[in-house]
């Protein structure tokens, strides 16, 4: 059984937060103060190096105010897809299952549910001189 190691030589260093001139006293591996400023500065830079992720740009939001009916859990739900080139959209129609809690679903059908897929759909449209 594998058991932590605790380690028992702790010591005096600084906190390795840029700006911060505080010491600690702890274990080798700890690095930063207990400070409350170092703690919430060190959550803020970790979700801007996140990016946001944008839902609405590539899907479709069903919520239940957009039904006028009330669906049951596990209805089959037939969408057309909304790909687009010159000659108009996609005729493919796809099936989704309704599930409960959830309000983000497909907006295209398989052929084009990529970015390169739906580009190259569009360039098929194009009349190349």
């Amino acid at each position: 059984m594998n058991v932590a190691k605790v380690s028992k030589n702790k010591s005096w260093k600084q906190c390795n937060f840029i700006g911060c001139t505080e010491k600690l006293y702890g274990s080798p591996w700890q690095k930063y103060c207990t400070k409350i400023e170092c703690k919430s500065r060190r959550l803020e830079f970790r979700a801007e190096r996140r990016k946001p992720r944008e839902v609405d740009a590539h899907n479709l939001i069903l919520k239940k105010s957009t039904f006028s009916t009330v669906i049951p859990h596990g209805h089959v739900l037939k969408l057309r897809c909304r790909a687009l080139n010159c000659n108009g959209r996609c005729k493919n129609a796809f099936t989704v299952v309704y599930e409960k809690r959830r309000e983000v679903y497909p907006m295209f059908c398989k052929e084009h549910r990529n970015a390169f897929k739906r580009k190259m759909f569009q360039m098929k449209g194009k009349v190349i001189a």
